[in-house]
């Protein structure tokens, strides 16, 4: 089971351009700011989206000088949704080695027809959107999600069946008493929003546990 449900969440840049004063443009910090300032759950939960279930959309300005628009003002969001779990989406070893010797990292993914659906529908929202704000020359560009994003989940499952899951509900490996797992992969299902947070509540209550059984060797989970 150690590195099956690999979940890695979709995504899609969609943006556009609006007009601008001379002045506007003129100002070299125009494009500078924070990276995102806006974002929204409006289609979190949306009953036409297939399976009822959206993604959040949010702001994402481009971060190099090079890629910027210099003739507009430059509209850019991203959607982003969970996908389903599926166990034959894997982390796995190659039989290709490094120069030290260690064999490298093979990705196997797969993307469920029911996301792919998702995916035109958010970003048919996102377009949508741009365009309620005025933009036109709407142009999409993939984030090349399957290659690995920066939410991983899924790889060290938890959940009760030893079959069928790595860890139990702290973290700990079913097969190693003293072995817990503490990062995004514990999580079956990843969700469409930004993990860390989650990552870390499960880790300190799974820490506190450790603790409290170092200090107390009989004492049962609280």
């Amino acid at each position: 089971m150690v590195g099956r449900g690999l979940c890695v969440k979709l995504s899609e840049y969609v943006s556009g351009v609006v007009p601008a004063a001379p002045e506007v443009l003129a100002d070299p910090d125009v494009h500078k700011g924070p990276f995102s300032t806006v974002a929204f759950l409006d289609h979190y939960l949306d009953e036409d989206c297939p399976t009822g279930v959206g993604g959040l959309i949010y702001e994402s300005k481009r971060d190099r000088a090079p890629k910027l628009v210099r003739d507009a003002l430059e509209l850019r969001i991203e959607t982003i949704l969970s996908d389903h779990p599926h166990l034959d989406n894997r982390v796995g070893l190659s039989r290709y080695t490094d120069e030290d010797g260690l064999p490298a990292i093979v990705l196997d993914y797969r993307t469920d027809p029911r996301d792919q659906d998702r995916l035109r529908y958010m970003t048919g929202r996102c377009e949508r959107l741009l365009r309620a704000a005025g933009a036109d020359g709407i142009r999409h560009k993939a984030t090349g999600f399957a290659q690995g994003s920066s939410h991983l989940h899924g790889t060290c499952r938890a959940g009760d069946d030893p079959a069928r899951s790595v860890v139990d509900g702290w973290g700990r490996v079913h097969s190693a008493g003293n072995v817990y797992v503490v990062d995004g992969s514990f999580m079956p299902y990843p969700g469409g929003l930004n993990p860390t947070l989650t990552i870390q509540a499960h880790a300190l209550r799974t820490s506190k546990a450790v603790a409290s059984e170092l200090a107390a060797p009989h004492a049962a989970h609280v």
